[in-house]
């Protein structure tokens, strides 16, 4: 019976030859071994068989077991192509090799994806985990200044603020001058004295007080002057002259009395 020494193996990366660029990536990666047998290379034919594991002792078969049947070997080496879609995703695996139902221990850890599954013009791959935030870029430079924007309406008119206090009165200014003394408005004037005569029935003496050149009569009226025996003369007629600025009182005296009255007239005179 012969005995199967440990097997001494690599794992590279390759793609078969006939996969051209833009054709879909397989999932195979190529296993070579070297086998000796009572320590001298092993020539010939055996079965080989290949199986993943999620742990270098127990653990999880991770896809299907690949079987390689009468596989030739020579000079105790042999070349293999090996594949399990979707089992190489980052974890680390485990390679186990049996030859003609003898396991060879221990497995082979797979430290590296064997083929790349996804390339940058292939099938998108997954995501990867979010890196670290970046430190800030400088600051860029302020950009122009934006057109003024429309004038907005009017806002309501506030309420009236509570009123000042009073301020301090100010000082009393200097006094004027005196003004020139102004002339006398009105001029008074009387008449002379008439004497009417007792018994004097029908208006007789006039009493005529005459305005100054430059001012006119603006009322007028009359004074008795004498009253003999309480008896009084009767005006007939107290009038206005415009055409000779005067005033003019008429008298009679009904009395009986021999004793005649006397009276005189007088004009109030403004400017003209």
């Amino acid at each position: 019976m012969k005995t199967l020494a440990t097997l001494a193996a690599c794992l590279a990366c390759a793609l078969p030859a006939t996969i051209h660029a833009q054709s879909a990536q397989l999932p195979v990666f190529t296993y070579q071994g070297r086998l000796q047998q009572n320590g001298q290379p092993a020539s010939g034919q055996y079965d080989l068989r290949f199986t993943l594991f999620d742990a270098e002792s127990g653990g999880t078969q991770i896809g299907a077991t690949q079987n390689e049947l009468q596989f030739p070997v020579n000079a105790g080496l042999f070349t293999v192509d090996l594949g399990f879609p979707g089992a190489f995703g980052g974890t680390q695996l485990w390679l186990e090799v049996s030859v003609n139902g003898q396991v060879l221990l221990p497995r082979q850890a797979i430290t590296a994806t064997p083929v790349a599954q996804y390339a940058l013009s292939g099938n998108a791959g997954p995501a990867g985990a979010t890196g670290a935030t970046g430190a800030s870029g400088v600051t860029g430079a302020t950009g122009a200044s934006g057109a003024t924007g429309a004038t907005g309406p009017a806002g309501a008119t506030g309420a009236a603020g509570a009123t000042g206090a009073t301020g301090h009165t100010g000082a009393t200014g200097p006094t004027g001058a005196t003004g020139a003394t102004g002339g006398s408005d009105t001029t008074v004037v009387f008449s002379s004295i008439v004497s009417v005569g007792s018994h004097v029935a029908s208006p007789a003496p006039s009493a005529i007080a005459t305005c100054p050149a430059g001012m006119m009569a603006v009322a007028g009226g009359y004074f008795i002057v004498n009253i003999p025996d309480l008896n009084f003369p009767t005006v007939s007629l107290v009038s206005y002259r415009p055409a000779i600025n005067q005033w003019q009182v008429i008298f009679y005296n009904p009395s009986t009395n021999a004793t005649p009255a006397s009276a005189e007239a007088v004009a109030y005179c403004a400017p003209q």
